[in-house]
């Protein structure tokens, strides 16, 4: 598998893979928008994008995790984690931050597996359950 910044020719496979894993297409602007600041990265198996990862870089002066994708037939293989750890060196200060909705067992499951300790929760957002914010102090 390898992992690389994402190019607008991805952009098709990423929003199918984003339409098959959230049942929508609702995403369709800010994944093009993420490809075109550079701040997205795929994984790729042969030819077929198992998984995608996006980011800020100024979450209050941190790095922060935006969106994280991985194809369900792949899951538990590592991806997520590999697409973590490319992400995380764009840190500035060994900081990185995600979140998940409260009601989303799986990525609770992977955030705690891969180290990541909640933070707090975001309360009034426009999604019906709260979002958990999650932090991990990254390893020089």
């Amino acid at each position: 598998m390898e992992i690389r910044i994402a190019c607008e020719d991805d952009y098709e496979h990423a929003l199918e893979l984003d339409k098959l894993v959230m049942g929508t297409d609702k995403r369709k602007q800010f994944l093009i928008q993420r490809i075109r600041h550079d701040r997205m990265y795929i994984t790729v198996d042969g030819d077929r994008l198992v998984g995608f990862i996006t980011f800020e870089t100024n979450f209050i002066g941190c790095l922060y995790i935006s969106l994280l994708v991985v194809h369900p037939d792949v899951r538990r293989r590592g991806v997520a984690r590999r697409m973590i750890q490319t992400v995380a060196r764009h840190s500035r200060n060994g900081k990185l931050f995600s979140s998940t909705e409260e009601d989303n067992d799986v990525s609770i499951q992977m955030h705690e597996a891969l180290g990541f300790r909640r933070s707090g929760y975001i309360e009034n957002l426009p999604q019906p359950s709260r979002e958990i914010i999650y932090y991990k102090e990254l390893s020089s």
